[in-house]
């Protein structure tokens, strides 16, 4: 069974200016079809940037990522059924890749035997 929480905004919000750290990744593994959430009341406005996924079976499906209101940031990347592959997203909707403060941020997968980690790569802004 796949393990959907998240990182907590607390966790999260260690992230912050006096680090030094403009950018960030979020990574989450992905096991079957599900909703797995990425982050949980987010402590900041963050906004994604890239996405990727990398395959750990030879089972494939798809993902897309999505805010708290299930607006698609990261429309669907296809993950091929090919241990140890990468794949990218190809487009980031630019009317919903900010994720305000206390907003969500979810993974939507497809396929029942979906095996993958997904990176998502974020700035503070």
């Amino acid at each position: 069974m796949a393990d959907n929480r998240g990182i907590s905004g607390r966790a999260l919000a260690r992230l912050d200016n006096t680090l030094g750290v403009p950018t960030f990744i979020l990574n989450k593994d992905i096991s079957g079809a599900a909703t797995t959430q990425v982050v949980i009341d987010a402590p900041f406005k963050f906004r994604v940037l890239d996405a990727w996924s990398i395959g750990t079976s030879a089972d494939g499906g798809t993902w897309n990522v999505q805010d708290g209101d299930a607006n698609v940031i990261v429309t669907a990347v296809t993950q091929l059924a090919n241990d140890n592959d990468v794949d990218r997203a190809a487009d980031i909707d630019d009317a919903h890749y900010d994720v305000d403060k206390g907003e969500d941020l979810s993974i939507l997968s497809t396929g029942a035997s979906l095996s993958c980690t997904v990176f998502i790569l974020c700035a503070r802004v």
